[in-house]
């Protein structure tokens, strides 16, 4: 069986090492239909538009995508063309909430979201929404939610309308597929744009971790021209691996769109696409191979007792996953003329990032709460 791979997706020989494979790696971003003609399978991530270019000419009877977005993938030709097709849903729900959490306490540390208490607005409801609402529950953020299409399957608890969330939420965070009119009645493309921008509190929180074109972001930089107090993390980007880059260096936040890049949610994506191969083709079910993730430099904390809670978090989230890293090297890569070189560089020779449970931590106070969090509480 020849399976063709992106080359940034991890744990793939160990995952793979039973079976009778021949495994090419790709660059995904610039995979061509001549490297899938006699291919069985495609082992895919985002970056990599899977369409009837791609395919027409190839055996591919699988295509499996490492992440929980389809957007780009042709979703209708893989079912007119009877091939099979696995996505990673929830697979980085842990590392995307964490990175909210993360640029939340980066807002508190600088001075922002003074006001008590806090609420929050979760756009989409599928499963990293679900875990950021987990999250911000547990450190007393009251959370609203919008997702019409979900709240119609299921009613949910504190679901408003979108404009509701905007005027209502001092957080706004984002975490929905990228659809437009065509695609459906509740279109994502440009939600965020010149009118609902002046829905938002002015000094608000606003972090996209969905997609890029979620945001028209030239409306978003213009409204940060005349509103510095809008507070911004931007994970993802239009027009990537090339964003604005006036845009980069005006939020607060600019990160190259590795908000799920933890080991554990690569770990999680691969093995979910890995058994959706098995099972496309027939292939005898192994045991899952101990794939052991590499431990972080510091991985138990003592807390004093006297120690806030959002100042211990502040403390526990840095130690684990410093969001200020990442920042600084988008901000940095914008005074270059390749930056999406740097840009896809930097994602695939990403650092070693674990999730929170990677932390043991003893404390004395507060234990429930970063245990709801997902640290290892001792």
């Amino acid at each position: 069986m020849r399976i063709v791979a992106d080359e940034n997706i991890p744990y793939l020989e160990a995952l793979l090492h039973h079976y009778p494979v021949d495994l090419l790696r790709v660059d995904g971003r610039r995979l061509s239909a001549d490297q899938v003609v006699n291919a069985d399978a495609i082992l895919c991530r985002s970056v990599t538009q899977v369409t009837a270019d791609l395919l027409e000419r190839s055996t591919v009877k699988y295509v499996g995508s490492a992440t929980i977005g389809v957007d780009h993938i042709d979703t209708a030709y893989l079912r007119e063309k009877k091939i099979g097709f696995t996505n990673a849903p929830g697979c980085n729900a842990n590392a995307v909430a964490q990175y909210v959490l993360s640029a939340i306490l980066h807002a508190k540390a600088i001075g922002r979201l003074r006001r008590e208490p806090l609420t929050a607005g979760i756009v989409g409801y599928g499963n990293v929404g679900k875990r950021v609402a987990q999250y911000l529950s547990a450190i007393g953020i009251h959370c609203l939610v919008n997702d019409p299409p979900e709240h119609e399957r299921s009613p949910i608890a504190n679901h408003v309308s979108f404009n509701e969330l905007l005027a209502q939420s001092d957080i706004v965070t984002l975490h929905v597929p990228l659809t437009k009119v065509e695609d459906s009645p509740y279109p994502t493309y440009h939600m965020i744009n010149n009118d609902t921008l002046e829905s938002i509190k002015p000094d608000a929180v606003l972090i996209n971790t969905a997609r890029g074109a979620v945001i028209d972001n030239q409306a978003l930089c213009d409204v940060l021209k005349r509103n510095d107090r809008l507070y911004t993390a931007i994970d993802v980007w239009e027009s990537e691996p090339a964003p604005m880059k006036e845009l980069v260096s005006r939020v607060d936040l600019a990160t190259p769109h590795i908000a799920g890049y933890s080991l554990d949610g690569k770990y999680a994506g691969t093995l979910q696409v890995v058994n959706g191969l098995i099972k496309q083709f027939g292939l005898s079910e192994k045991d899952t191979p101990n794939v052991a993730l590499p431990p972080i430099m510091v991985d138990k904390v003592v807390l004093h007792p006297e120690l806030g809670l959002f100042d211990a978090l502040g403390a526990l989230a840095k130690n684990v996953y410093d969001i200020n890293i990442d920042s600084g090297f988008l901000k940095h890569a914008i005074e270059y003329s390749n930056i999406s070189e740097r840009f896809d560089q930097w994602r695939k020779n990403y650092r070693l990032r674990r999730e929170f449970g990677a932390l043991a931590v003893e404390a004395p106070e507060f234990g429930d709460v970063y245990s709801k969090l997902g640290f290892n509480v001792v």
